[in-house]
């Protein structure tokens, strides 16, 4: 797999399940064998498609393309943690109120009411899959969250902390495990110690969190918790994080039983391998 070319196709494609597009593998410009949609996903493409990203970020109708000879040459990069956590904040804060609608994709088609052809294939149509799918995983993750935080609230003045005390340790949580070290670290807790033992002295000194009393210490430790549970499940689950229509690639637990030939599995499990420690 290493040795094919950029952008060259890899025949692995899939039964059409429901009338839905198949995949076939890419080389990306790293050398990253990438899940793609089949040709034809960019050149059928509805014309009522919404592109609400796209069109919301060119301030023009969308674009298709309906002749092959019209698509342009491309040399897709296998998007990092970085780079999908910069795309999802982009999101957020350029178009708050659609970042908050979004959901799991379900196919490739969903991404339809996100991108136009020209974004899927130019960006690569499996790093927006991935921006997509990782919000509406968080939008998932964040509903609960704040159903908890405001169970928090509700408790008025039996509540042992301020709203602003609480706001200021789930920023710092939040902030430390945007970092990848910290956030390996958090999804190898084992739960053998306390979690709050992760913390450097540096951590605690410069994140403004010294001194915390129990009770503020305790929230930290929920927090972290919290966080710790989000990014295993990921961890633990990646077949949850790929197209639907990959399932037969992974192998493993994976994979319906006698689905899987020798060079699909191995093609899978690459995937795989190379998704968790870009994670």
């Amino acid at each position: 797999m290493a040795t094919l070319q950029k952008s060259r196709m890899v025949s692995h494609q899939l039964p059409i399940e429901n009338g839905k597009t198949v995949s076939v593998a890419a080389m990306s410009s790293d050398g990253t064998a990438l899940p793609t949609p089949l040709m034809s996903y960019y050149l059928k493409m509805p014309r009522d498609s919404a592109c609400l990203i796209s069109v919301n970020n060119t301030g023009k109708a969308p674009r298709f393309y309906s002749d092959p000879l019209s698509i342009p040459k491309r040399d897709i990069e296998c998007w990092n943690q970085a780079r999908v956590e910069k795309e999802l904040r982009m999101i957020r804060t350029q178009h708050p109120a659609l970042a908050e609608t979004v959901t799991i994709p379900a196919s490739w088609e969903d991404l339809y009411r996100y991108y136009d052809a020209h974004d899927l294939w130019l960006q690569g149509a499996w790093n927006l899959w991935t921006v997509i799918n990782e919000l509406g995983y968080q939008n998932e993750k964040l509903v609960c969250y704040h159903q908890q935080m405001q169970k928090i609230q509700n408790l008025g003045h039996r509540s042992p902390l301020k709203p602003a005390e609480m706001s200021l340790i789930s920023d710092f949580a939040e902030g430390w495990i945007s970092f990848t070290e910290n956030r390996l670290m958090l999804i190898k807790w084992d739960g053998s110690h306390d979690i709050l033992q992760l913390l450097s002295p540096v951590d605690w000194k410069e994140g403004g969190v010294e001194g915390l009393n129990q009770t503020q210490a305790n929230f930290l430790r929920d927090e972290f918790t919290y966080w710790h549970r989000y990014w295993r499940e990921r961890y633990d689950n990646p077949a949850r994080f790929f197209p639907p229509d990959q399932w037969h690639h992974l192998g493993g637990k994976y994979a319906k039983k006698d689905s899987v030939s020798g060079p699909k599995k191995r093609f899978g499990m690459l995937l795989l391998s190379d998704w968790i420690t870009r994670c």
